[in-house]
């Protein structure tokens, strides 16, 4: 497998547990966007793919999640809730 293969999965795969986790904790992007101090639209670019995060960032939004950075980069860790 490509590193370039394995980066895409893991970019899939920590957009959906950002995702999953935001919503098992009731909050809405704009909540979760004002605990990080950036713009909701940040937020739905995450959550879409359209966008990638500094590790920075992944450490500072897993803080928020009440979850840690390798729990959000592992494939089963969330169970994935419908939009």
């Amino acid at each position: 497998m490509s590193t370039d293969v394995q980066a895409t999965e893991l970019a899939e795969i920590l957009r959906k547990n950002i995702k999953a986790r935001r919503k098992e904790l009731g909050l809405t992007q704009q909540q979760l966007a004002k605990k990080l101090s950036v713009s909701q639209p940040f937020i739905a670019q995450i959550e879409a793919g359209e966008t990638s995060i500094s590790l920075a960032t992944l450490a500072d939004m897993a803080e928020k999640l009440a979850t840690s950075p390798s729990a959000l980069l592992s494939p089963d860790t969330f169970s994935e809730i419908p939009a």
